[in-house]
């Protein structure tokens, strides 16, 4: 069951700020879609607007319609959820089980200081560090930046509360980072998605390719979720444009930017300097949907009603009319009954039940929309085998096997270091014949490579195995893999037949390109390892007439049976029988088990046949595999 596997364009990762975040953080997932990793019900957060970006807080539940893939949900609870309290619009419904997936609003608070002197930027930096200490509740995504001519940013999204304080101490000080290189490193994990606005933007920006605030607005429109701004900033100017402030504004509520302003000037003045004008702030405020602060007296209330409103939504929660849980992705659509209001909300989930206990991981979030992706892409070649070991009434242990060549995937130069970078990431999905996801696994190869060692690196493969225990029934293993330097990926499936067995039994016989020593005690639960050996499979079928393989089978005798085990080898060129040999085994391991590893499988010309047979009494079980030895690529082994 081994095939030559492949496909085409990936984008990676369209739901996480991993640019933003970098290394730091895991990134939180963006409202285009979610991770389901447990059946029930659906909670999903809504936050419904007006025309001006200001929050409604009057919809009632017979005013919402939720779609699943187009069929209308039932809902179970509606709710209101602020801040500080909690008031009910259904009393009759139940509240969310635990359990329940939750489809959470996603919001990014970013603080921004412009344009502040001395003074005033002392009393900004003692504000930031009060408003991070006791208002943010601990699960927000908050980011640091300053604005001059151009956007720079202080600290990456992050719910580090220590890393955000240590920022705004050294907000005007030291090494900042430019905030276009992470907005393109988001756009980049997933350049097939356009924000709502992005392009209105765009075109406004060119207009105002010299004004601060339109071009951190530009910046912000990169990133998912709504955008909470925090602006401390000195009075703004229109510079002689009376337009270009009402231009901000539209492009702000296209982007899903809230501003809520604090004029640094005013509040950070003595109380016996003049009053500032603080019109244009309050025009940007109240224009997206904010407030103004311009005073000093006492931030904690506007403060907290400023948390309040970023934490504001509706709480809707219905049971899916499709139990099935695949991994597929489910579109989520909302219809309310006022037209002047719109809602934000996450498009859709990806429907995965609960497998292991552990969330998916963004990139693993990001395979999965890519195994939905019709069709799916096709761009370098893999190969991928499932080898058969201890069969079991119960649950029988399978080897999965990868190799990607190097040579099918980029490799980047990195000159001033004098080496090239290799990044690969796999991710597989095991269904049930019923399309139910009952397993996953991944892994993550990322390498620096010396120029001197390239060439030899270049014609080797990347190779991965993974052990699998499955109950008796079929399965199929979908897997993608993905070249990270080139945002582009291939997708494979294989097929799984595991019948219930009992009595003597055979593992897949496999050619092995060579053995390995374990290091340590080893890993028992690692099929392809035995008494302190580890044997790699050899996944392509044309072997060269230098090469050295091996034959490497498990035979499992019947406990029961009494009998010596024994095995019969025969050998086959170009369909005719050249060799056939019969031997006694020795006596199983601990665990039962007779591991058979035989070196010099023939490699003259031809087109070979390995037959094996296990023997114990009157009871047989035959497994075999076929290779050629000839030049050139040809499909894989078939066990």
């Amino acid at each position: 069951m081994q095939k030559i596997m492949g496909f085409a364009v990936l984008c990676v990762s369209c739901w996480i700020l991993a640019g933003v975040a970098e290394a730091q953080n895991a990134a939180p997932p963006e409202p285009g879609i979610a991770n389901r990793t447990t059946p029930g019900e659906v909670s999903l957060d809504l936050v419904v607007r007006d025309k001006k970006g200001k929050l409604v807080k009057s919809i009632e539940p017979g005013e919402v319609e939720i779609y699943e893939d187009g069929i209308r949900q039932q809902l179970v609870d509606f709710r209101l959820v602020t801040g500080s309290a909690t008031p009910r619009l259904a009393p009759a419904a139940a509240a969310p089980k635990p359990g329940s997936l939750s489809l959470k609003a996603l919001n990014l608070v970013c603080i921004v200081f412009q344009n502040l002197d001395p003074g005033p930027k002392k009393w900004a930096v003692d504000a930031t560090r009060e408003f991070l200490r006791s208002i943010l509740p601990p699960d927000s995504w908050v980011g640091i930046f300053n604005l001059t001519s151009r956007v720079t940013m202080l600290q990456p999204f992050t719910t580090d509360r220590s890393a955000l304080i240590q920022a705004s101490r050294n907000a005007f000080a030291g090494p900042s980072a430019d905030f276009a290189k992470s907005a393109a490193a988001v756009l980049s994990a997933n350049p097939n998605v356009v924000y709502a606005g992005q392009n209105e933007i765009s075109g406004a920006a060119t207009a105002d390719a010299g004004y601060p605030l339109m071009a951190l607005i530009r910046q912000l429109a990169t990133l998912p979720g709504h955008k909470t701004v925090l602006l401390l900033s000195s009075p703004l100017t229109n510079a002689g444009d009376p337009d270009r402030l009402q231009r901000a504004i539209s492009a702000a509520g296209k982007a899903g930017i809230t501003f809520y302003a604090i004029d640094a000037v005013a509040a950070g003045a003595p109380s016996t300097a003049p009053a500032s004008d603080p019109v244009a702030l309050r025009a940007l405020s109240e224009g997206t949907g904010g407030f103004l602060i311009a005073s000093a007296d006492d931030l904690r209330k506007p403060l907290q009603r400023l948390v309040d409103d970023v934490y504001t939504h509706y709480e809707a929660v219905y049971r899916p009319a499709s139990g099935k849980h695949d991994g597929t992705s489910r579109k989520i659509e909302i219809k309310l009954s006022r037209p002047d209001l719109k809602v934000e909300a996450c498009a859709g989930y990806l429907a995965m039940p609960g497998i292991k206990g552990a969330p998916l991981r963004p990139f693993e979030i990001a395979a999965l929309k890519t195994l939905n992706d019709k069709p799916q892409p096709h761009a370098f070649d893999f190969r991928l085998g499932v080898y058969q070991f201890r069969p079991q009434a119960e649950n029988s242990q399978f080897g999965v096997a990868y190799e990607v060549p190097v040579s099918n995937v980029t490799v980047t130069a990195v000159p001033e270091q004098k080496k090239h970078r290799l990044h690969v990431a796999l991710f597989a999905l095991v269904k049930g014949a019923d399309g139910q996801a009952v397993d996953k696994f991944s892994q993550d190869f990322a390498y620096d490579i010396p120029d001197l060692n390239l060439p030899e690196m270049l014609g080797q493969p990347i190779s991965y195995t993974h052990p699998l225990s499955l109950p008796p029934g079929s399965y199929t293993i979908e897997t993608v893999v993905v070249d990270q330097e080139a945002h582009r990926s291939s997708v494979g499936a294989i097929p799984i037949d595991n019948p219930e067995r009992k009595g003597l039994s055979l593992s897949s016989v496999i050619l092995v390109k060579q053995v390995e020593s374990v290091v340590g005690q080893g890993d028992p639960t690692d099929p392809f390892q035995f008494q302190g050996r580890r044997v790699v499979p050899e996944m392509a079928a044309s072997l060269s007439p230098t090469a050295q393989p091996y034959l490497y089978f498990v035979v499992y005798p019947d406990k029961a049976n009494a009998e010596k085990p024994a095995v019969q080898i025969q050998v086959s060129v170009d369909g005719q029988v050249v060799a056939e040999q019969e031997a006694d085994l020795s006596a199983p391991d601990s665990s039962g088990a007779i591991p058979v590893l035989i070196g010099g499988a023939p490699v003259r010309p031809g087109n070979y046949e390995m037959r094996v047979t296990a023997l114990q009494g009157n009871d047989s079980a035959e497994q075999s595999v076929k290779y050629s030895v000839a030049q050139g690529d040809l499909p894989a082994a078939q066990p």
